[in-house]
């Protein structure tokens, strides 16, 4: 037993001196990676993919009963003091770092990552899951109370009555008008204002773009966000500002190009090797229009000169 504890605190030395040492390497690269030239770059660009700006123009409000249906909230405390009481501890981390970023998004349109729609959608998972707990939770109370509910033909008949409703309200799911209430507070020059969204089944990609950049492949364009990436997947061209999402270019902000006056256009045109710029109209030298869409949005084609 002696050598035996002998050879367990040698081993616990030895682990402990070996993060030490790591720890101490690790930050030392980091002091001297700082004082490097390229450092600052790199940390510009490790803060912009952290922390970032949204790209709706305004603050969007998710607001959780919305989201997550009201009798599924009834579940969740009596769910959550299951997960405790079984030890879930990365569960409940897991759930209370998304219900802080949910409460958190509610008043910034900067977002951390994770931008705000894919906070809530993830969050309202985790707190479905809490529900099954709790929902566990209220079908063992009952079935301890009235034992012939624990029978195997009832659970068989409560599953299938589940399922039922489940199939009986998706088929009206899509017909309901919640996504009315899911406004976005947006800064105008005016002052504040309350935006009401447009149906979700309308369309990012038209005729009228694909008629446009027919014909043009593997060309750099600069557009909406929204109107970058599906046009830039769906043409093999490259946006140098996309809707944010897990893989998107954020190379040069639309508004950015837009708020340049003509001579500004063209010296970003020539920095970032914009070949098409699709966006509002504007008069601009070296810029040639194409054509327009139904939906306002003017192709031209960035000419530098001799």
């Amino acid at each position: 037993d002696f050598f035996r504890e002998k050879r367990k605190r040698r081993a616990q030395i030895l682990a402990y001196g070996s993060l030490l040492a790591l720890a101490l390497f690790a930050a030392g690269s980091l002091i001297v990676f700082l004082q490097a030239q390229d450092a600052s770059d790199f940390l510009r660009l490790v803060r912009s993919f952290m922390l970032r700006e949204n790209q709706d123009g305004g603050i969007p409000s998710y607001p959780l009963w919305r989201i997550v249906p009201w009798w599924v909230l009834l579940f969740i405390i009596p769910g959550a003091v299951e997960s405790v009481k079984k030890k879930m501890y990365g569960f409940l981390a897991s759930l209370s770092v998304g219900l802080l970023f949910w409460g958190v998004y509610n008043y910034t349109k900067y977002f951390f990552i994770i931008d705000y729609a894919r906070t809530a959608v993830v969050t309202s998972i985790l707190l479905t899951v809490a529900a099954g707990f709790g929902f566990q939770w209220a079908f063992e109370k009952i079935t301890e109370r009235y034992p012939s509910f624990a029978g195997p033909r009832a659970v068989l008949a409560a599953k299938a009555a589940v399922l039922l409703v489940f199939l009986f309200l998706s088929l009206s799911y899509t017909a309901g008008d919640s996504w009315r209430k899911l406004t976005l507070r947006a800064m105008t020059p005016s002052g504040g204002s309350v935006i009401s969204p447009r149906a979700p089944a309308n369309r990012y990609l038209t005729e009228d773009d694909l008629r446009l950049f027919s014909g043009i492949s593997e060309a750099r364009f600069i557009s909406v966000p929204w109107k970058g990436l599906v046009v830039g997947a769906a043409t093999k061209n490259y946006p140098l500002d996309s809707k944010a999402s897990i893989i998107s270019n954020n190379f040069l902000q639309y508004s950015s190009f837009m708020s340049e006056d003509c001579g500004g256009k063209r010296a970003l045109a020539r920095e970032h090797r914009i070949d098409y710029a699709y966006s509002e109209e504007f008069e601009c030298a070296g810029f040639r229009s194409i054509g327009s869409s139904q939906e306002g949005l003017h192709l031209y084609k960035f000419e530098p000169g001799p």
